[in-house]
């Protein structure tokens, strides 16, 4: 499938997921819980379901990975896989709080191919073709151009397991009070592929966050990259989406960032 292809098709499958989103915005969720505060709805099922059936066709000879029917405890790696989240941010939208996206990205022997990351809300749609750039509403969108930590604004979030991991919590905290003393400030929105479009955009400076899976940044970290951005580990080796943390900046801030982190995991 070539970019012009790609742009027409796929940017419109994505979008047509959306409406069943916003046909649910202000309304009853029917929710269901994975565990003590992850959770489900319906909702996200059925816009799995579209996305799957739509890229099937489009893409047959790619895994579909998609976050509420995967196994990705084996760690093996599909050569050609397209990652999907349905909705990255299901209790911001249980609650409409309005921090919501559906992400999808390509990957071909673990290098990005392209991404999509649609609010709904805001009818706002990110996309990146490798070596093309990256968009915004078809808008080409760039870094920050913030090279002081002290003047940068930061995003982060944490994962469900925090809950009952005393430790980790204690260690997230940590890090978060150092990030806290040396910016100029934090968000914690709840979406992680819009974190990194917001880095993308310029928005944000940065991002950092620990507990993701591979749905929760293919797009994101693929859009960040295009548009001129940087994206490790934090231990600062390339990024490896089954990795368990990221740090995601407009490249420079992030050894800033990284060293006032320091060693974590």
């Amino acid at each position: 499938m070539n970019a012009t292809q790609f742009t027409v098709e796929v940017v419109d499958l994505v979008w047509k997921a959306g409406a069943i989103i916003r046909e649910q915005i202000n309304t009853a969720k029917d929710i269901q819980y994975k565990g003590e505060i992850d959770l489900v709805t319906s909702t996200d099922l059925a816009v799995e379901a579209f996305l799957k059936e739509g890229l099937a066709k489009l893409f047959p000879d790619y895994t579909l990975v998609a976050e509420e029917s995967a196994d990705i405890s084996s760690g093996k790696v599909p050569a050609k896989a397209i990652y999907i989240d349905p909705i990255d941010g299901t209790t911001n939208f249980a609650h409409d709080f309005p921090f919501v996206a559906i992400s999808v990205g390509a990957y071909r022997d673990g290098q990005g191919e392209w991404g999509i990351v649609y609010n709904p809300y805001s009818d706002e749609l990110y996309h990146a073709v490798a070596q093309q750039g990256a968009y915004l509403n078809g808008n080409a969108i760039q870094i920050s151009h913030t090279d002081s930590l002290r003047q940068s604004l930061l995003a982060t979030g944490f994962p469900y397991s925090v809950a009952g991991n005393p430790a980790h919590r204690r260690q997230m905290l940590d890090v978060l009070d150092r990030v806290l003393e040396q910016t100029q400030g934090m968000r914690r929105c709840g979406s992680a592929s819009l974190d990194l479009c917001f880095v993308a955009r310029g928005i944000l400076d940065g991002f950092y966050e620990w507990g993701l899976k591979p749905w929760d940044i293919a797009a994101g970290a693929l859009i960040l990259q295009e548009a001129g951005g940087s994206v490790t580990d934090m231990r600062r080796q390339t990024h490896d989406m089954f990795a368990d943390g990221i740090v995601a900046t407009n490249g420079r801030i992030h050894e800033q960032l990284l060293n006032l982190m320091g060693t974590v995991g």
